[in-house]
């Protein structure tokens, strides 16, 4: 069953109205406007944009794509937006996508509004209004459930995560708090071969005693039913926290495996079974909550482009390597130094292909 595809033309709007006019839209063509909320009766402004999904990395907000604050900034280098849709919000509007929900070609707006979601048709007409919940972020949305719609995952700010229908808004999951009482990364794909993907979240404190440590479980939704598939072998790594994995295949067992980054080094383990496979060579140290691992792949070859190229206060940590199989162990193949961020050359790993010190040259 294939991931449902989020909609291209998905752009963040905080607005109380009046950004649909072509004369604006011209005028700002390759700017960015910015528009405060001052309302709690809410005007939804969706950028339909030419460019591909990717293009939407061109406009961060000032608060990241889930952040809160006073102005978010809204694209409109095509000068082209769809008519206003007004609608009814129990707070100022904090995100609004454009994403297909229901099964039905028509995509909904799913809005982030206070303590809810409201997914919106596209006549403006509310489809669904979410109970209370705590929101940190909202994934893309995935059919879990083999049913051909879609699903909504919602993490927490502070507690676990929820999975919403995309057609009711009515809970389908939520973890238990005592299982996972913040969650950090979260992966979905398909874990037991049914073609469903399955869902893996990873506990984000550090060594939690009351819940083990380094904490990670993986369910199966089939058939709108929660199934535990498997979780991490607990305690084996130098450094618990779940804020960064990934799933890769980087050795011959079959299936990929969970890669998570520990003190010094990174760790492998079964997406069968969860018990921890092996762990590569001493990758020197990696600061708390600063790594990015992006699989890679060249023919049969296949690595992790590994990246600590945040700065970190008072150590300059600051690398970029890929790590593959060396022989019998994982280790860098190659890794650079990233320069000072106040030359333009500090990068964060996004791609397989960056120009990592700045020559011009990927």
């Amino acid at each position: 069953m294939p991931l449902l595809r989020e909609i291209p033309d998905t752009h963040y709007t905080r607005t109380t109205g009046a950004l649909m006019t072509r004369a604006w839209g011209e005028a700002a063509r390759g700017q960015t406007m910015r528009s405060k909320a001052v309302t709690t009766a809410i005007s939804i402004a969706i950028a339909l944009l030419c460019a591909a999904p990717a293009s939407a990395q061109d406009w961060p907000t000032p608060f990241g794509p889930y952040g809160h604050g006073n102005f978010i900034d809204v694209p409109l280098e095509d000068g082209r937006l769809v008519p206003v849709i007004q609608a009814l919000a129990y707070g100022p509007p904090e995100t609004a996508r454009a994403m297909e929900l229901d099964g039905v070609r028509e995509p909904e707006v799913l809005v982030t509004s206070g303590a809810r979601l409201i997914a919106l048709r596209p006549d403006g007409s509310t489809q669904w209004t979410s109970l209370p919940l705590d929101i940190g972020r909202v994934l893309d949305p995935v059919d879990l459930t083999g049913d051909d719609r879609a699903e909504i995952v919602v993490v927490g700010a502070r507690t676990g995560l929820v999975v919403l229908s995309g057609t009711t808004g009515r809970e389908v999951f939520r973890t238990d708090d005592a299982e996972l009482l913040k969650v950090g990364e979260v992966m979905i794909r398909d874990l037991d071969s049914d073609q469903i993907p399955d869902l893996l979240a990873l506990e984000w404190a550090c060594g939690e005693p009351s819940r083990g440590q380094g904490r990670g479980v993986a369910w199966t939704l089939a058939n709108g039913t929660a199934t535990e598939l498997f979780r991490l072998e607990e305690g084996t790594r130098d450094f618990e926290c779940g804020r960064a994995g990934v799933l890769a295949d980087l050795n011959a067992a079959p299936g990929p495996e969970v890669v998570i980054p520990g003190d010094h080094y990174l760790y492998l383990y079964s997406t069968r079974t969860g018990e921890l496979l092996e762990r590569s060579v001493d990758i020197g140290a990696v600061p708390v909550g600063v790594a990015t691992l992006l699989p890679v792949r060249s023919g049969t070859e296949r690595g992790i482009l590994f990246s600590t190229n945040r700065p970190v206060t008072g150590s300059d940590t600051r690398r970029v390597g890929l790590i593959a199989r060396v022989g019998q162990s994982l280790d860098f193949v190659w890794e650079v130094p990233v320069a000072d961020p106040a030359t333009g050359q500090n990068q964060v790993a996004i791609s397989p292909f960056l120009d990592a010190n700045g020559d011009g040259a990927t």
